[in-house]
């Protein structure tokens, strides 16, 4: 009789109407099987059958090829030869019992056990010593005491055991060899990773991608015997263990994640649980900040962009695959080493460098590519241009200014002279339009001009008002005012940025007299019989230029009440006379009138008599629609910070020091004059700071063109208002939103194109002969 107690077997399906019963003693014995065998689909070994020592339980249902026991069992039946067992483990015993009728008692038991392997083919002696009994011959043997006779084995090998019994009549019973195949060597499992991966020594983890396959190949320890039936269980990060069965295993969501992992054999040697980190990185690399911008204009050759890693655990940027293809040439001296920079460990790469072979006018592509370290790949195409067709808009004939003029109407005895030139400023504003290739980019998407774009603007003859170099662009365009011009001639006018060129001409001429201008200056009196507006007499020629003839007489009439003192002048050498008009005590409109002596040209203009009102002024400005406003705040603001006063709109200052444009300025403030652009007509309300102890307004302003503002909430005369600067400044400019009007200091500044009043919410240019010190007066 053969008991085992926690082994293995059989090797084949236990045969049918085969008993398992308890050994004596035992309350309940216990049959497990293994997981692989179940259909509830539990984990670990499940208890199946429990019997108790009065009866059997039939094993014939389970087709089952191995069955694991607990406690000491009895198997009984068709005799089995071939065993799996587990060294240390599984306890062997050996008994002999005497068969009735006539036992004669038993007199010794007798074993031997091999080994495989060639120098010590047999282990009888080693476990004679090792757990008792006496050699004798090549076997073991051991009197009735010595019996029951129970061992183990010590090796991992396949185990022939020979057992015999001998009663004292000298009859033997011998048991047919049997054979143990001892493992006790647990699985080892290896985990591959197919797909890209990145070892980061670092932190001696793998970056994969969520396309990364995991497998797991267990392989069945020991160096002689394995027993095979090897079943693999893993989890991710602490989760419950799920049997793999050979399928494919992906990571989870982005992260560090703990894959553990073991396998065990069917005898229960169990693998030492593995644990391995891995970092699942499933976002792609973003290519972004690409300059030139897409379907944009530039003459820069510059290309510059940044590849960012983004997402929860980023493997970082694989230098190495960053690309640039500039009109489908890969080597458009771009080098990943040398032009890209990182400040982040690899995260994210800077990008810079000088595109080669892009000077042809046209549109260029540049398809920029980049992956991280773990095949996330990215692309961006640009599309750009670096030509741009430059167009100037301006008025193409003015009259030239000068003093002298010539008798040409002696022969044909006509009372006036023509002149060589015209007697007033002349002046046109100058529009510069940058307008890229006409095709589209892609699609229906225009190529775009950046605001900022310097432009530089000069004359072959005449100039301009105020400075006119490094013009910035806004919306693709620029302006300027050409200044009064003393010579006749065709001026060539040429707009330039990055050394394209736009060019026009502006014809200056000469002319003579056709008609004649009057204006009055103010156009409103009060009825009082002493206000007063000074009429400006001007002759001009057919197109309205001012004409410089002097000596023609000019009668001035009045249709209401009020005086015209002198009531018959004489042009000067401008072809320019000067009245006073003394409004009467009758309001109403009255109409005066112009006419030249010996012809039938004149002119009308009317002045409004009225009672004396005083206008308030609003507090707040008004800017014009798509072009440009030149404006000023009376007092200061209670908060002047640009953005919040002209909130979307495109604000420039002159700065006179260096003669170049600071846009946008920080603050606005109350000595200053600022050009304003915005895209709607909008009205900007005034809030000021009404603090009693603030300090008047004073700036600097150097020698050349200033932009200044006009410090007091009502008007009051140039003269007046710039007194602190008196003698230190030659001219005034102000925009009328169409062309300029101008004050000459210490001049007569009545008449067309002339103005003597500053007026609150307005800028205006003041040209300074010398350095001064402007101070404004508390409002």
């Amino acid at each position: 009789m053969k008991e085992y107690n926690g082994g293995w077997g059989p090797e084949t399906q236990l045969p049918a109407g085969v008993d398992v019963t308890g050994t004596p003693g035992d309350e309940v014995f216990t049959v497990f099987i293994p997981y692989s065998l179940l259909n509830d689909g539990s984990f670990g070994w499940s208890v199946n059958v429990g019997a108790r020592n009065s009866g059997g339980t039939k094993f014939s249902q389970y087709p089952v090829d191995w069955v694991r026991w607990a406690g000491a069992g009895v198997y009984e039946g068709t005799p089995v030869r071939d065993w799996w067992v587990m060294d240390h483990v599984t306890e062997i015993t050996l008994d002999c019992e005497d068969k009735l009728p006539h036992p004669s008692e038993v007199k010794q038991m007798c074993y031997k056990i091999s080994f495989d392997n060639d120098t010590t083919p047999w282990l009888t002696d080693q476990y004679c010593g090792d757990f008792g009994g006496d050699m004798k011959g090549d076997e073991c043997c051991v009197d009735p005491q010595g019996l029951p006779y129970a061992f183990n084995f010590t090796e991992d090998s396949l185990h022939d055991l020979y057992w015999r019994c001998e009663d004292r009549l000298g009859n033997m019973w011998v048991d047919e060899v049997e054979y143990f195949k001892v493992d006790s060597v647990a699985p080892t499992t290896t985990k591959n990773i197919t797909g890209c991966k990145y070892w980061d020594d670092s932190q001696q983890l793998y970056y994969v991608n969520c396309e990364t396959n995991i497998t797991f190949h267990p392989t069945d320890g020991g160096p002689v015997c394995a027993v095979g039936g090897v079943t693999t269980y893993y989890a991710w990060d602490d989760g419950n263990l799920t049997l793999y069965e050979g399928q494919v295993i992906k990571p989870l969501a982005d992260g560090i994640h703990t894959l553990a992992y073991f396998s065990q054999d069917a005898l229960g040697n169990i693998e030492q649980m593995q644990y391995e980190d891995d970092i699942l990185d499933c976002a792609p690399p973003v290519i972004e900040n690409i300059r030139p911008a897409y379907c944009e204009y530039t003459p820069d050759e510059t290309i510059e962009f940044t590849v960012t890693d983004p997402g929860v655990m980023p493997s970082g940027i694989n230098l190495a695959s960053i690309q640039v293809i500039v009109d489908g040439v890969a080597d458009a001296g771009f080098s990943p080493q040398d032009d890209c920079t990182t400040t982040d460990g690899g995260l994210s790469y800077h990008c810079l460098f000088e595109a080669q072979n892009i000077s042809e006018n046209k549109t260029h592509i540049a398809v920029i590519t980049a992956s991280d370290n773990v095949c996330h790949s990215a692309e961006d195409v640009k599309r750009w241009t670096n030509w741009v067709n430059i167009t100037l808009t301006h008025e193409d004939q003015l009259s030239v200014t000068c003093p002298t003029c010539k008798d040409a109407c002696t022969d044909t005895g006509c009372p006036f002279l023509e002149c060589s030139c015209a007697g007033l400023p002349e002046t046109t504003d100058v529009w510069v339009d940058l307008i890229p290739p006409q095709q589209m980019c892609d699609g229906d998407t225009p190529y775009t001009v950046p605001d900022g774009t310097i432009v530089d603007l000069s004359m072959s003859i005449g100039g301009f008002y105020w400075p006119y170099t490094n013009l910035p662009t806004v919306n693709g365009q620029v302006h300027a005012s050409t200044m009064p011009n003393p010579q006749a001639g065709v001026s060539q006018v040429t707009a330039t940025t990055d050394g394209l060129v736009g060019e026009s001409e502006i014809e200056y001429i000469t002319c003579h007299v056709t008609g004649v201008w009057v204006v009055a200056n103010p156009e409103t009196l009060v009825a009082n019989g002493t206000d007063t507006s000074q009429l400006t007499i001007q002759l001009v020629d057919d197109w309205g230029n001012a004409v410089a003839l002097a000596g023609a007489n000019i009668e001035l009439g009045l249709d209401l009440e009020g005086t015209i003192t002198p009531d018959t002048v004489t042009t000067d050498a401008n072809g320019q006379a000067t009245a006073t008009l003394t409004a009467g005590t009758q309001t109403g409109e009255a109409t005066i009138t112009a006419e030249i002596q010996g012809s039938s040209i004149t002119d009308t203009t009317t002045v409004e008599f009225t009672e004396q009102t005083i206008e308030p002024f609003d507090d707040e400005l008004a800017i014009a629609a798509e072009q440009w406003t030149l404006v000023s705040t009376p007092e200061p603001l209670n908060d002047s910070e640009t953005g919040n006063v002209f909130p979307g709109d495109f604000v420039l200052l002159y700065n006179n020091s260096d003669e170049s444009w600071i846009f946008p300025p920080a603050t606005v403030d109350e000595t200053f004059g600022y050009w304003v652009y915005s895209m709607d007509a909008e009205t900007i309300p005034l809030v000021y700071n009404d603090d009693p102890l603030a300090v008047p307004p004073a700036t600097s302003l150097g020698v050349g063109w200033n932009m200044i503002g006009h410090n007091l909430r009502q008007e009051m005369s140039i003269k007046d208002a710039l007194l602190s600067i008196d003698g230190s400044y030659a001219y005034v400019l102000k925009y009328t939103g169409s062309g300029w009007d101008l004050y000459v200091a210490g001049a007569d500044n009545t008449g067309p194109g002339r103005f003597n009043v500053m007026e609150p919410g307005v800028g205006y240019w003041v040209y300074m002969t010398q350095a001064d010190n402007y101070a404004g007066l508390p409002g």
